[in-house]
């Protein structure tokens, strides 16, 4: 975690861009389980057609770096920032600009993925949900598995 409590894929992903793909090797592995067409891990995306399977699986995925300046309003203070004229962004949210390559492209058959996650220790074929998990630690260790349902619920709780 970067801080105290910011679970969020959207905010990870967003401290993750302030470093390289190097230093977050969790972003490589969420891209691999990606690939891999993981249930859970798809359902993190807001795309509700990948995780019910309506459309095929993914065959690479890239990442791209982009800066974003976001539209102000046309008032007097603004028309004192140099590069802002007025309301020459009228009518946009937003414009974005593509600042470099985060990640290259990558698919299922790289060997360089595989043995990055290797290295890093993430390199496994299981898709499971944390529920399962709780469910296979059930038969190991009871104070894990108390724990493992406390954490579920607590998601549950702070995702409602």
């Amino acid at each position: 975690q970067v801080a105290p409590y910011q679970p969020r894929l959207d905010w990870q992903m967003w401290f993750a861009a302030l470093g390289s793909y190097q230093h977050n090797p969790w972003m490589v592995h969420l891209i691999y389980k990606l690939l891999q067409g993981c249930k859970p891990v798809l359902s993190l995306l807001d795309e509700q057609s990948l995780a019910s399977g309506e459309v095929e699986k993914i065959s690479s995925v890239k990442a791209m770096l982009y800066n974003y300046d976001f539209t102000r309003m046309d008032l007097d203070w603004n028309a004192r920032i140099p590069a802002m004229k007025g309301s020459q962004l009228k009518d946009q949210w937003w414009v974005r600009s593509m600042k470099r390559e985060y990640l290259p492209s990558l698919d299922l058959n790289n060997p360089a993925l595989k043995q990055f996650l290797s290295s890093h220790d993430f390199l496994d074929d299981i898709c499971i949900s944390h529920e399962d998990k709780c469910l296979m630690i059930d038969g190991h260790s009871r104070l894990l598995s108390r724990l493992c349902q406390l954490e579920l619920v607590l998601r549950t709780k702070c995702m409602n």
